[in-house]
């Protein structure tokens, strides 16, 4: 079994600051309840888009603010810069993706 290490780029990767940032871009334009079910699906996606541009072997922990490795491959990790540059791409994929995010969600069945 490899061995992993953990990398940490800042509280900025962490899911309160994910999830308040969602939250912050939904607005006041949903209920309450609309609005927790969207941000969790918008999260879900957001997490998926981050891991699928990681490089292999790396996954994010959101809820520790770490970067999960083979402990091996050290020397590959992206930079801060790289890492943010990585998150507005997986962001930006996200909301290419919003109309079937939000419908994935509720299958057209709840009112806003």
């Amino acid at each position: 079994m490899p061995t992993t290490a953990t990398a940490k780029y800042g509280g900025e990767y962490g899911h309160d600051h994910q999830w308040n940032e969602i939250l912050a871009y939904l607005g006041e334009h949903y209920s309450e309840v609309y609005a927790h079910t969207l941000a969790q699906a918008v999260f879900d996606a957001f997490r998926a888009e981050v891991d699928n541009r990681l490089p292999d072997g790396m996954s994010w922990q959101p809820g520790t603010s770490e970067f999960v490795y083979p402990a091996d491959r050290g020397a590959d990790l992206p930079t801060g810069p790289e890492m943010d540059e990585l998150f507005r791409e997986a962001w930006g994929a996200v909301e290419a993706r919003w109309d079937s995010i939000e419908a994935a969600a509720f299958q057209g069945s709840v009112d806003r």
